[in-house]
């Protein structure tokens, strides 16, 4: 039983040091050039998970944060050029009804603070109310356990109930926060 043992540790122990020196050979430095927002760790995982160019772009690409990619190798460096694209989207609104009319803006955010998260605040108006709102969440990434979301808002509203005859029965104003 003892001899099992020693040939099992002895073929692990050889096993490790003719690997040790391929996985040394293998760590390259990553030089990355052209980030505004985005944090260097972001695409350093990326190369981390995959070994050939074309696969660090594909995976770059599917980020959705760069209109550009480019990777080349050494032997002792991958290189990466990335041109971002502008990740903050204004989307304005309005609209009209025969009583009531309305409009807003929200900005979305799809890199808030350069770690891919996701970001939208924004707000709207009608003739008898208005609303803010935002939201946050935070994707799941090597520093952290776990995903997470969370969301606000609030706002205040004027409800009017009238009869048949357009009569006004009650009026309320109502605010609310979430």
């Amino acid at each position: 039983m003892a001899l099992e043992k020693l040939k099992f540790f002895f073929t692990a122990f050889l096993f490790l040091l003719f690997t040790i020196p391929t996985f040394a050979s293998e760590a390259k430095d990553i030089n990355i050039q052209g980030l505004k927002r985005t944090k260097p760790h972001i695409i350093e995982d990326i190369v981390r998970k995959n070994s050939a160019p074309s696969e660090i772009i594909n995976e770059l690409q599917k980020t959705q944060l760069f209109s550009d990619v480019d990777v080349s190798t050494t032997d002792s460096a991958i290189n990466i050029t990335v041109q971002e694209k502008f990740s903050i989207i204004p989307v304005p609104f309005a609209f009209a009804q025969s009583d009531n009319w309305g409009g807003g803006l929200i900005l979305l955010d799809n890199n808030a603070f350069g770690i891919m998260d996701k970001a939208a605040i924004g707000g709207f108006v009608t003739k008898e109310s208005w609303r803010l709102l935002a939201q946050y969440n935070h994707i799941q990434t090597r520093d952290a356990f776990c995903g997470w979301y969370t969301s606000i808002n609030g706002g205040k509203s004027t409800t009017k109930l009238r009869d048949e005859d357009s009569d006004l029965l009650l009026e309320y104003d109502s605010c609310n926060l979430t």
